[in-house]
């Protein structure tokens, strides 16, 4: 479309390029192949499941061969993260769609059910380790708190050198961390009643029904009671400059988000179960 540079008052002149048919602004119809390349994690996932699960036996019966234990390892390791960035983008998907805080609670149901999974597939194929689980929490907490969030302070304030954030979610955020921390990884190493690192089925329901019920406070105070506390924070007229950062929101219905976040979820739970025999392997042999 070619617009006159000097159009009359209340007219605008319009001659249409030969063979252009299309309206102005018109969106592009999603074809197969754009499909496939958006969902190629998920597909993969897929296919590396099912042969996973049809030559289980050929494929997992020697793992003493080093070579394809290594080559293994590497393809379900890399379909896994594969897939879990495509879990991510379509988290964010839904994030968008419901808005704060919403949004956060998706991207933590993902990445929990990921992690979940992982830990259970271990612990089930592996020998009896009652500190599993509790050691893999205070790994998860060193690393999201002292290396995420270290990182993504550093490259924000290289790339925008001020940043915005709400400072009484954030606030919020660190208390519910720390007080979870302290009641499922801490106190119970000072509370035994049992000689071994396991505790009585009662103690161990009341602090499962603590952090339980914590958790279950801080939501309704976030989705409910406070969701100003966690919401993005507004821009005044001096940080302009970072409106740019999210271009428009992503294609698809909140339907076709969620399904395909659950498609490309469900690879990883299943995966997780073969890369457990490689992981116990790997240390029963080290």
């Amino acid at each position: 479309m070619i617009v006159s540079p000097h159009p009359r008052p209340g007219t605008m002149v319009r001659r249409w390029r030969a063979g252009d048919r299309r309206e102005p602004h018109e969106p592009e119809k999603p074809d197969l192949r754009s499909f496939l390349v958006a969902e190629a994690p998920a597909i993969a996932g897929m296919v590396s499941a099912l042969i996973a699960y049809a030559f289980e036996d050929v494929l997992f019966a020697d793992l003493n061969n080093y070579p394809l234990t290594i080559l293994l390892f590497i393809w379900l390791f890399g379909t896994m993260m594969w897939c879990a960035f495509g879990v991510v983008r379509h988290a964010d998907a839904v994030a968008v769609r419901l808005g704060e805080p919403y949004g956060t609670l998706v991207l933590t149901l993902s990445v929990i059910v990921i992690e979940v999974s992982l830990l259970a597939a271990i612990m089930l194929h592996g020998a009896n380790n009652p500190t599993l689980a509790r050691d893999a929490m205070f790994a998860t907490l060193m690393i999201v708190l002292n290396g995420m969030v270290g990182a993504a302070l550093l490259m924000g304030a290289l790339r925008y050198w001020e940043q915005e954030y709400n400072l009484e979610g954030a606030r919020a955020f660190l208390v519910v961390i720390a007080s979870l921390a302290v009641f499922a990884l801490i106190i119970p190493n000072y509370t035994k009643t049992e000689p071994d690192p396991s505790q009585a089925p009662f103690k161990a329901v009341l602090f499962a029904a603590i952090t339980i019920l914590f958790y279950l406070v801080f939501v309704v105070i976030q989705t409910m009671r406070h969701r100003a506390f966690f919401a993005e924070p507004k821009r005044n007229g001096r940080h302009t400059r970072h409106q740019g950062l999210h271009h428009g929101s992503p294609n698809g219905s909140l339907a076709y988000h969620v399904l395909m976040l659950v498609l490309t979820l469900l690879p990883v739970v299943l995966l997780s179960e073969f890369l457990a025999i490689i992981v116990d392997f790997g240390i029963e042999d080290l």
